[in-house]
């Protein structure tokens, strides 16, 4: 079914165009992603469809009474009400219905109204529904009594999506949820949007995420809708394709303009005048072709001052705890116990649940918290850089141009203007309130402050929130590149696995260090869970007497290994896409022309091999049980 039908639609302010000629249809079966460069129009898209602003020209069709649900990027929810009842009482209709049947004045008739509307809306699975969603984006059973206002900002963001996955659209329109979204969230996130019956389109960088929960990817670039079949990864392939096409015929037709011009330069004056004034008529009437542009890319060289000694950090005994909430003076334990040394050229990611004390580390490293137990010594000649994902060195009320010239007074203001420009910040926007700029302009801000400082040691938390996905990538570069030392906290699969050698995981207060990217953290992680599993199963199997009880057995171990195969298949299916894009990576001129970087993907695509054929061979063993007991 047809719920909204673009027809050549238009939207411009003043004499710049946003969109241009933007014909698709979005039905009841819609899982679409938007994607391109921040600034571009994705959200502007997102408003049309929700009707907060209108097509400047052509024509947009909409079902009659459709309901959508928009998260708008940064959305976050306000209100005095404690945090379960706050995001129950955005799903309007159900919650007055909620209300109205506890009113004892209602007549047999209303009430029976009322309750068969009640239950159409999910009647009292509702309030569950909500504890399993909040639970899921990060807050336990005994926070959802807390005051929303007493909340963290990016914990009333999550409380915002959590608001809207609960409401009951014809359409949900998410844009730029994951931002704030730890990596297990983000999953169970996707796998939500896979099994909703709800079509839906959403805003996201994160490309992991786009390749678990999508059908459908639209990439908009210079007020172009460009609409693809398939995921972040399909997409990516299928756009390359059809750049090298349209190149290809551009390159051709200019050929052909090129011979053409030569040949009526040559015969309009000769005895070949007919055919050069037709050949030029025929050229008038030609409609030009485009080749493709690429934006302009703001760059980061990352560089070092001093080389710093081997010894970046030492930790000894280091721990961390803080109060349950404003309103409980009980404490609750960060992590305890924690000793590791850094050595230069490390490159670190901190992974771990919202709320689980990543930020709180990096403080305690850069000296910003004093520790409550054990110490930190930082290495002689270090010197280090903080990113903070809430960008607190960043004057709100300041301008691009002040915080460059704070940052680094050596330089005139003819360097302050090129090196914002390295940034993609030029013209009147170096001069623009920071107040006024966006989370990826921000971010590029912090950036272009970062690198000014040339340490040898950066802490990074979240330092892809904001970005587009090409601006990920070149991050990604410039840190492969960078010399000194790195800690990243990142929940970005695609980003962590390309960046750091070594994962910090924070687990069950304890902080657990694993040698390898993320990738390799999360197969660690899921046979350790599988041991935990197998352990239980041992110690909960009663005695062999009772026939009755072995057969309960049978089926759980059917029913767990049925499980484990299907968990199987899809690491399968992400590995062998992983494999695929790690090959054509080798050939990569950016790739193979360096040694390091060659080095890298090469072991990586060893090691993806080798988890592969571990796959399989489980993959068969499970097989083999299963068919057995059939």
């Amino acid at each position: 079914m047809d719920l909204i039908n673009f027809d050549k639609a238009n939207y411009s302010i003043g004499a710049t165009n946003i969109l241009q000629d933007v014909s698709f249809t979005i039905t009841d079966r819609t899982r679409l992603a938007l994607v391109g460069r921040n600034g571009t129009g994705k959200t502007t898209l997102m408003r049309l469809i929700s009707s907060e602003i209108q097509p400047t020209g052509g024509n947009l069709f909409r079902k009659r009474n459709l309901r959508i649900g928009m998260l708008h990027q940064e959305q976050r929810l306000s209100d005095e009400l404690p945090l379960k009842d706050a995001v129950l009482h955005k799903n309007e209709e159900w919650w007055n219905l909620y209300k109205k049947l506890a009113d004892p004045s209602l007549s047999p008739v209303e009430h029976d109204n009322a309750m068969t509307k009640f239950l159409s809306l999910g009647g009292y699975s509702i309030p569950s529904k909500a504890e399993e969603i909040l639970n899921k984006l990060g807050f336990p059973v005994d926070r959802l009594s807390q005051s929303v206002n007493t909340l963290s900002g990016g914990e009333r963001n999550r409380a915002a999506i959590a608001a809207a996955l609960l409401q009951n659209p014809d359409l949900i329109l998410l844009d730029e949820p994951t931002n704030h979204i730890d990596y297990e969230g983000l999953v169970w996130l996707a796998d939500f949007l896979k099994n909703t019956k709800k079509p839906f389109i959403l805003v996201s960088h994160d490309r992991h995420f786009l390749n678990l929960a999508v059908t459908q990817t639209a990439d908009i670039h210079s007020g172009e809708f460009r609409l693809f079949t398939g995921n972040y990864d399909d997409y990516i392939k299928q756009r390359e394709e059809l750049d090298l096409a349209i190149n290809k015929k551009f390159r051709q037709q200019r050929d052909m303009i090129k011979k053409t011009e030569e040949y009526i330069r040559k015969n309009i004056a000769g005895q070949k005048t007919k055919q050069a004034q037709a050949r030029r008529k025929k050229l008038d009437k030609l409609e030009p072709l485009k080749g493709t542009t690429k934006a302009r890319d703001f760059r980061i060289n990352m560089d070092i001052d001093t080389r710093g000694g081997n010894k970046v950090i030492e930790i000894e005994e280091l721990g961390y705890s803080i109060r349950k909430s404003r309103e409980n003076d009980t404490n609750r334990v960060l992590f305890s116990d924690f000793g590791k040394i850094v050595q230069r050229g490390e490159r670190i990611g901190v992974v771990g649940k919202n709320g689980c004390g990543k930020t709180t580390l990096f403080r305690l490293i850069a000296g910003k918290l004093p520790p409550q137990h054990g110490k930190i010594e930082i290495g002689a000649g270090i010197t280090f850089a903080y990113y903070s994902q809430d960008f607190d060195n960043l004057p709100a009320d300041g301008t691009p141009f002040d915080s460059i010239m704070n940052a680094a007074g050596y330089l005139i203001d003819e360097q302050i203007r090129a090196h914002l420009g390295a940034f993609s910040i030029s013209g009147d926007n170096a001069f623009r309130p920071l107040s006024s700029f966006s989370g990826g302009e921000r971010a590029r801000v912090a950036m272009a402050m970062l690198v000014l400082t040339k340490a040898n040691l950066l802490l990074l938390d979240e330092p892809t929130n904001h970005l587009d996905i090409p601006s990920r990538t070149i991050l990604e570069d410039a840190l492969m590149s960078y010399p000194g030392t790195a800690l990243v906290v990142s929940h970005d699969r695609y980003f962590l696995d390309r960046v750091v050698n070594k994962i910090w995981a924070f687990e069950d207060s304890r902080i657990i260090e694993y040698t390898g990217d993320f990738s390799y953290y999360l197969m660690k992680k899921k046979q350790k869970m599988q041991v935990i599993s197998s352990k239980s199963c041992k110690e909960s199997v009663p005695g062999t007497n009772n026939q009755k009880s072995e057969k309960r057995i049978s089926k759980f171990k059917l029913s767990q290994l049925d499980m484990r195969l299907k968990d199987i298949e899809r690491e399968i299916a992400y590995l062998e896409s992983e494999k695929e894009r790690l090959s054509n990576l080798m050939s990569e001129p950016f790739v193979a022309g360096n040694f390091e970087r060659f080095t890298t993907v090469s072991q990586k695509l060893q090691k993806t091999d080798d988890e592969l054929k571990a796959l399989w061979n489980d993959w068969e063993s499970i097989t083999s049980q299963l068919t057995k007991h059939q």
